[in-house]
């Protein structure tokens, strides 16, 4: 377990067990409990630390690729990236939901379907091949 879940693990907990009732994101109750969501304290790190400005912009805009201005496609690739892990059920993000896909990721990614299962295909091989992936 991370330090921040050891440090607000009650709020942390609370806040897991309210996205569930309320059936949201856990980055919607984040805000709630902590004031802020983990892309905005993601980002506070990533500028205080001078990691480059378009990584900043990955961090902050991943729940929203639309946002990006420096990175495009890299904050799409993220953004889509996270929710496939997600939908194959590899780590815990905080809730059992599934966020949809910004549209604008499909289009700034130009993806297919028939390239999405692929995707999903090659992860599920990876998974086999290295039993419980630790992402």
């Amino acid at each position: 377990m991370n330090k921040v879940n050891m440090e607000y693990q009650k709020e942390y907990e609370e806040a897991v067990k309210q996205a569930a009732a309320a059936e949201c994101l856990i980055y919607d109750v984040e805000k709630i409990f902590f004031t802020e969501a983990h892309t905005t304290v993601g980002m506070w790190l990533a500028v205080k630390w001078n990691f480059p400005r378009n990584l900043v912009e990955v961090i902050a805009y991943h729940h929203a690729p639309h946002m990006s201005k420096l990175a495009v496609k890299e904050t799409a690739i993220i953004h889509l990236s996270d929710i496939l892990v997600r939908a194959r059920g590899i780590g815990f993000a905080g809730d059992h939901f599934l966020p949809p896909v910004h549209p604008a990721a499909f289009e700034i990614l130009d993806l297919s379907d028939d390239d999405i299962r692929d995707v999903l295909v090659r992860i599920e091989e990876t998974y086999q091949i290295s039993g419980d992936m630790v992402i």
